[in-house]
């Protein structure tokens, strides 16, 4: 097996841990909020003149689950651009969030010193980020989170202790951006020049 994996094997790999993992969260809100709005709309308690309104709101639901939809299937035409690493980031927090466990349990603190840049596609960068967080996720069940992002790139410090060898191997696609580095309470993606 070779030890340089190709970029287009990569770009395939960060597509499917972001769309797995984001579009997953987010189909899963929309049918939740569907499947209460449907039932509101059949209770016979529900007040005729609100019917309108109600069946109104459940077209809406569609309408934003058929955007999300064409959304993620224009990912795969992403152009290349600059992008700030620390406002892409802060984006990704927020859906890190959306893990309750990880919300509740993990205090995060973010420390940006500087904001680098990259230039790749959103789609490599967000995978990047997704895949750390996979790791995160399963290696960090409590305790505290800091991320610092400064111009060498990010760095991951946490209380609970990460595998070193394991994080590595499941950051390995992320090393089309960035040179990447694992300590039992540590992971650091730095920037590639």
């Amino acid at each position: 097996m070779s030890e340089i994996i190709e970029p287009e094997i990569c770009k395939k790999f960060l597509l499917g841990a972001y769309i797995e993992g984001h579009f997953h969260n987010i189909r899963g809100y929309i049918q939740r909020i569907s499947l209460l709005t449907e039932a509101i709309f059949y209770d016979t308690k529900l007040p005729e003149e609100l019917r309108p309104r109600v069946k109104e709101l459940i077209i809406s639901i569609t309408s934003f689950y058929n955007y999300i939809e064409a959304f993620f299937n224009e990912i795969n035409l992403a152009k290349v651009e600059t992008l700030n690493l620390a406002k892409v980031l802060k984006e990704e927090i927020a859906f890190w969030n959306g893990n309750l466990e990880f919300k509740h349990n993990v205090k995060t603190e973010l420390n940006i010193t500087s904001e680098p840049v990259v230039k790749t596609t959103g789609l490599t960068l967000r995978g990047c980020l997704c895949l750390v967080a996979q790791v995160i996720f399963y290696f960090v069940k409590k305790g505290k989170l800091e991320i610092l992002v400064n111009d060498e790139g990010i760095f991951f410090n946490t209380e609970e202790e990460v595998d070193p060898r394991k994080a590595c191997k499941l950051l390995e696609p992320c090393k089309v951006l960035f040179e990447v580095k694992t300590e039992p309470h540590k992971i650091a993606l730095l920037i590639k020049k």
